[in-house]
Order: C-alpha cells, then structure tokens, then sequence
C-alpha cells in the first residue's frame, strides 16, 4: 500500500482544526500545491464531510 501521508498531513496534525486549517490552505494554493493538500484531506477524512453528516 502507497503512504500517502505527506507535509500537508504531518503539519495539519499540529492544529487544533486540521480539516480547517488544510480548507485554508487549499483556498489559498493553485496546481499541484492543491493536490497535495486534497490527498491530505482525503488522508485525515476532511473531504465531503457536510455529506457524511447529513
């Protein structure tokens, strides 16, 4: 199995929010910056979570 953890995980997982600070910085980044900030989103379960609440 491929680990997917990269610098976005490692640093998101200092933050009281990580799944805001990660939207934060995919706000904020372009390109491949943001692939990387959405495989750490997906890694630390923050992608679609509205969905799996509702």
């Amino acid at each position: 199995m491929q680990n997917k953890e990269n610098e976005y995980v490692r640093e998101a997982r200092k933050r009281p929010d990580p799944c805001e600070w990660l939207q934060e910085q995919y706000d904020g980044a372009a390109g491949e910056e943001r692939e990387k900030i959405q495989l750490a989103q997906k890694f630390l379960r923050c992608r679609n979570k509205q969905k799996r609440k509702a």
